[in-house]
């Protein structure tokens, strides 16, 4: 029989993260729906998966937010490459 709920151990390992950031996820209110059962929690691997495809992103999306960042450009000072003249 396959689990359908797991610990968060198994729900980090799961996701590829750690722990830690699991609960921290989960305290900040970011991380996957979950159910306490007493004083334990758990998560639905539904839940798990529905977490993880509601954050894809497709690559143009990730091509139209880089382009509509500013872009912030370093001045350097001419007396420091110039060395110091």
């Amino acid at each position: 029989m396959i689990a359908r709920f797991v610990r968060p151990r198994d729900a980090a390992r799961y996701l590829g993260v750690s722990k830690s950031f699991l609960d921290n996820a989960r305290l900040a209110g970011e991380g996957p729906r979950y159910s306490r059962l007493g004083r334990s929690i758990v998560y639905a691997l539904a839940d798990l998966d529905k977490w993880v495809n509601d954050r894809a992103v497709s690559p143009r999306s990730e091509m139209d937010a880089l382009k509509t960042r500013p872009i912030q450009a370093t001045v350097v000072a001419t007396s420091s490459i110039e060395g110091g003249k």
